[in-house]
């Protein structure tokens, strides 16, 4: 297997990665917690199995973003899976912020983090499948 070179792709990856295992824990094991300490309304509690099913995308898509760090040419599709992840919860935050679904003060740290991936991942993704 490869070693991991600290590029700029691969740290992004890395970070990336260990941002969605974060939340793939915080909502699987303890999402009405996790909703209060963000400021969120309490769930009610039919709502942590869909948030469970959320948290299994994070985990599987976190663990892959790290292994994409060693190879990241052979995991271009699901890099460019990540960034479209990003820009739609981008949209998503603009659009419930904009009318007034969400306060700012809720959004916008999500939605930075999402304009800071999507950017960093698209400048430095591989520019062919296959590429080291």
């Amino acid at each position: 297997m490869p070693s991991f070179a600290p590029t700029p792709l691969a740290v992004s990856l890395v970070l990336t990665g260990l941002l969605q295992i974060a939340l793939a824990v915080a909502y699987g094991l303890a999402p009405a917690a996790t909703f209060a300490a963000m400021g969120h309304s309490p769930i009610a509690p039919d709502h942590a199995y869909a948030l469970a099913m959320l948290a299994s995308r994070f985990l599987v898509m976190g663990v892959t973003m790290i292994l994409a760090a060693r190879r990241p040419g052979l995991f271009r599709p699901l890099i460019l899976a990540m960034v479209a992840i990003q820009v739609v919860d981008l949209l998503a935050g603009l659009w419930f912020t904009g009318t007034g679904g969400v306060p700012l003060s809720l959004s916008a740290v999500p939605m930075i983090d999402a304009a800071v991936i999507a950017a960093a991942l698209w400048v430095w993704r591989p520019r062919a499948t296959g590429e080291a």
